[in-house]
């Protein structure tokens, strides 16, 4: 299984390549090239990470617009429990406040948090032989399963949480009281992290999503704070819609008394989840019955689409527990509907391929000896110069011709190289000079002037560009319009080589500008140029 989607992603307007997004990244999925990061989207599990710890805020997430609610007759809003913790006031007014945004009915949590914990009990008392289950509530884990850990993936419980039960409910009612169609009946997410935003699009374990669309905290929490704020209209005080045992799912521990009678583990922060997850995939911890595993450091209430503190944030959940209700659920109908398959994935869980890798066994092997003899002479400190968050990762960009050997900075000064990885070496030009061996000027990317330039492409084909350029390419083409600035962003081009003087049309001057993209102009016709790079050291490169 294949993600297709990610709602992540770096602005090369504001990103500046610092190494901490290159840190943070709990499954290396970040890489550094020509000064901005880039993202390897078969790696990435949109856990946010990289979001909390951007120090220019060029990291961005996508969630749906509240503009989306217009294409239903009706949109229900199926609040995450952190929600509730973000407003100093009681779920009753939270709800008001969401009505007030423009939602049709909103849909209470608690009850679906009931039945999710019911059904966890059941299932995990049902398969004592696979302990410890891993509960899958949170998408982030689920994906960090898949990706890093496929020999656990049949441990994930295969049970739908709580935010499809509730939106499944929420259109089930609100048919029956309507009389609409279930696609006029809009079920919207209000989210606290944009993994869900993955689950709702390509849930892991379902054909389709119970939820159409997922709305970012952050984006709804001014409208609601101040419609929150209004006085008491025609809508009247209301009784509290949430009850105790439903927000215990906002905090890390809170639900721990799902198996009294078993041993459980709660975990939080992906740092400590992988610790966990490495000792689980050792034969380890096999005294627990089930593990809850959650990407964030407090759980649900410090996910990256948040606004209050995590720590405030947990203390106010708490305190709301205290203040409500705590509400028992039926159990004997609960499981009824369990042993109806009521609460069961529709599809197995499968695990995300690896990267890419040649075909054929000999190609294979070939790749992956080739990756241990760079391996066996990297420095193994983890510097990140390279643009790669380890030594490892490096090596793995390398073999798949990601990157290139002389990008270590330490292999640059080996002295044992041959000959003609010297020479390689000494012909790396950067963007400046090869503005002056062009005999060129430098319209646009001035602050990327000192960067490397790793080969050459001549093309004025942009889908054989797209196809066959590599990064850190120099581009020579007389293309001069807006399109060839997203090619060179896309591909993660060193610069645009424009010939024959020819300048750059004004959207594409403009767009340039905005993205950091350089653009040389040079007077020599495109057969001068690329002999005067080629005989000054600079060579394509074989895909």
């Amino acid at each position: 299984m294949k993600n297709s989607f990610h709602p992540i992603f770096f602005d090369p307007r504001l990103c500046r390549g610092h190494r901490s997004c290159l840190r943070a990244c709990p499954t290396q999925a970040v890489r550094i090239r020509s000064g901005r990061a880039k993202k390897i989207a078969d790696l990435c599990i949109d856990c946010g990470e990289c979001i909390k710890v951007c120090e220019r805020h060029a990291v961005r997430s996508v969630t749906h617009s509240m503009r989306r609610l217009s294409r239903f007759d009706c949109a229900v809003a199926v609040p995450s429990v952190a929600l509730y913790t973000q407003l100093d006031a009681p779920p009753s007014v939270v709800h008001r406040a969401l009505t007030r945004c423009g939602f049709s009915a909103v849909a209470s949590i608690s009850s679906a948090c009931d039945e999710a914990s019911v059904a966890i009990g059941l299932y995990v008392t049902e398969h004592r032989d696979r302990y410890p289950l891993l509960a899958s509530d949170c998408p982030t884990v689920v994906r960090l399963v898949q990706a890093r850990y496929p020999s656990l993936v049949d441990r994930l419980l295969p049970l739908l949480p709580p935010r499809e039960l509730a939106g499944r409910a929420a259109r089930e009612q609100l048919m029956a009281s309507t009389g609409l169609a279930p696609h006029r009946i809009g079920v919207i997410y209000i989210t606290p992290c944009p993994s869900k935003m993955v689950s709702i699009l390509e849930h892991p374990g379902m054909r389709h999503s119970h939820l159409d669309a997922a709305v970012s905290i952050a984006e709804l929490f001014p409208a609601m704070l101040s419609a929150a704020r209004r006085p008491e209209g025609e809508e009247g005080p209301s009784d509290e819609p949430e009850t105790a045992g439903g927000l215990r799912w906002a905090w890390v521990g809170g639900r721990s008394d799902w198996l009294s009678e078993e041993n459980s583990l709660s975990v939080a922060g992906l740092g400590n989840v992988i610790r966990i997850l490495d000792d689980l995939e050792k034969g380890r911890l096999t005294d627990y019955a089930l593990i809850s595993p959650a990407a964030c450091i407090e759980g649900c209430v410090s996910g990256p689409l948040t606004v209050e503190d995590p720590y405030v944030a947990r203390a106010r959940a708490i305190h709301l527990t205290r203040t409500l209700a705590d509400v028992p659920p039926d159990r004997t109908a609960i499981e009824a509907r369990y042993r109806a398959g009521d609460y069961l994935n529709e599809l197995p869980l499968e695990q995300r391929p690896p990267r890419l890798v040649p075909n054929g066994m000999d190609k294979a092997i070939a790749r992956m000896r080739e990756r241990e003899l760079l391996f066996a002479d990297l420095p193994g400190i983890d510097c990140g110069a390279c643009g790669a968050p380890s030594c490892a990762a490096f090596a793995d960009d390398v073999a798949s011709g990601a990157a290139d050997r002389l990008d270590c900075i330490f292999l640059r000064g080996d002295g044992a190289r041959s000959g003609v990885e010297c020479l390689k070496e000494e012909r790396l030009m950067t963007v400046s000079e090869a503005v002056r061996r062009l005999e060129g000027r430098l319209v646009t990317g001035h602050e990327r002037a000192s960067e490397t330039v790793h080969g050459g492409y001549a093309s004025d084909l942009l889908s054989d560009v797209m196809a066959n350029a590599q990064a850190g390419d120099l581009w020579v083409t007389l293309q001069r319009h807006a399109n060839i600035v997203a090619v060179a962003s896309v591909r993660e081009l060193a610069g645009v080589v424009l010939v024959a003087g020819r300048e750059p049309e004004e959207p594409a001057l403009l767009r340039a500008r905005e993205e950091g993209v350089p653009i040389i102009v040079t007077p020599l016709r495109a057969f001068e140029a690329i002999g005067r790079l080629h005989g000054a050291g600079l060579h394509g490169r074989e895909g």
